[in-house]
């Protein structure tokens, strides 16, 4: 595969509807779950949770999972095709700020007003030069966003 000599990808799960996925991407129905996701971001890119979001939902289901973890731009259709899952979302930034090697980094604003319902809130605060001031302004932007 092309792309992938200077990264690592670590898949360690299903894919439901894998045949769909394997059509979808021109690869033999036999091709393994990890040939399957590594096509995918090969395809896609970054972008290509939201192409397998559907197996992910249903598998986190079928499961009995409580939640998913998901980036803000994939919260609505998670709640759509699953309603009681927890939402949670990494990645939170505030707007301006370095995204760091977050690929779909989010404002609280946007991830609440999209239905997150879990925050996940790291480097935003910890590599601050004020912490506290770090983690005020978020929790700020939270009390905001969820008074809506």
């Amino acid at each position: 595969m092309s792309g992938f000599s200077t990264s690592v990808r670590l898949f360690d799960g299903r894919i439901d509807g894998r045949d769909d996925l394997a059509r979808a991407l021109g690869v033999a129905q036999s091709a393994s779950d990890a040939d399957l996701v590594a096509r995918a971001f090969e395809r896609w890119g970054i972008d290509a949770p939201a192409h397998i979001l559907g197996q992910r939902v249903a598998a986190a289901v079928a499961a009995g999972c409580g939640g998913i973890v998901c980036a803000t731009a994939d919260v609505r259709e998670a709640k759509q095709l699953a309603p009681r899952l927890l939402a949670v979302v990494p990645g939170i930034r505030p707007a301006g700020s370095d995204p760091n090697d977050q690929a779909r980094p989010a404002t609280p604003g946007a991830a609440l007003t999209a239905g997150a319902d879990l925050l996940v809130v790291g480097r935003a605060v910890t590599r601050a030069d004020d912490q506290a001031a770090a983690a005020e302004a978020i929790a700020g932007e939270v009390s905001v966003a969820a008074r809506g």
